[in-house]
């Protein structure tokens, strides 16, 4: 077990976290990590808990969050952390994005199953047509 004092390479890091040494730098560079504290001869030394930051980042990145939003609810408020008002419009917001690309890809799958009949109607009227479904798509051939 890692203790709290100690610090990791930005390497060591990269390992734990699964990161590229690249991304830990872009994330530093934009604040959602610390910035980590630096040797006399400039290498970076982080803290163990920014494993937990990772972690978070990661798991709040497969909830569909860009790294835009990450930083919101990551970056402090006037009293030093996120406000509840803060997550709960960026959550809605998401929420909203997610509902309308449902409904884009209902639309989108309604439209490829209604060409999809066009061509099983047409290849049960003669073993090779052309196809309907092509005309329909707007393409010529």
């Amino acid at each position: 077990m890692k203790s709290r004092l100690q610090t990791l390479s930005i390497g060591e890091v990269a390992r734990e976290s699964g990161l590229t040494v690249e991304a830990l730098r872009y994330y530093e560079r934009i604040g959602l990590v610390p910035r980590a504290a630096r040797t006399a001869g400039g290498l970076r030394r982080f803290s163990i808990d920014v494993l937990d930051r990772i972690r978070f980042i990661q798991q709040v990145q497969m909830l569909g969050l860009t790294l835009r939003q990450i930083r919101v609810l990551t970056g402090p408020g006037p009293d030093g952390s996120t406000s509840c008002r803060q997550v709960h419009a960026l959550l809605t917001q998401h929420l909203k994005d997610i509902d309308r690309r449902v409904a884009n890809l209902k639309q989108l799958r309604r439209t490829l199953a209604t060409h999809l009949q066009t061509c099983e109607r047409a290849l049960r009227r003669t073993p090779n047509p052309k196809c309907p479904a092509l005309n329909a798509l707007g393409e010529t051939r």
